[in-house]
């Protein structure tokens, strides 16, 4: 297709009135998530429950907090994994304290 001469893209037009861009976004998003939590898994389980005495009915929502840190996606890309040692311990001592943090109450 060609407009003024020149040749005009037609799919990005289409898929940004779909959605469909931004829906392929959120999806290698979350494929990025799910490998980071399984090289969590792979590689970190036993530093968690022997070291850091993360309890295993915390574990999951231990890993889901981890791999929202930008920090720690950067130390996983390159595999840094002194540096990642030291993040997950660090985050594990946030993760308690919000733990042990009271819920918010609302005054109705």
């Amino acid at each position: 297709m060609s407009l003024l001469g020149g040749s005009l893209a037609v799919d990005p037009i289409i898929n940004a009135i779909s959605g469909k861009t931004k829906r392929l976004k959120r999806y290698i998003e979350i494929e990025k998530k799910e490998s980071n939590l399984i090289f969590l898994e792979d590689h970190f389980m036993e530093f968690m429950v022997e070291n850091l005495n993360v309890e295993k009915q915390l574990i999951g929502r231990f890993l889901n907090y981890l791999v929202e840190n930008q920090e720690l996606k950067g130390l996983i890309n390159r595999k840094d994994f002194g540096e990642l040692h030291f993040l997950i311990g660090d985050e594990w001592y946030k993760f308690k304290t919000l733990q042990n943090e009271p819920a918010l109450k609302t005054d109705e």
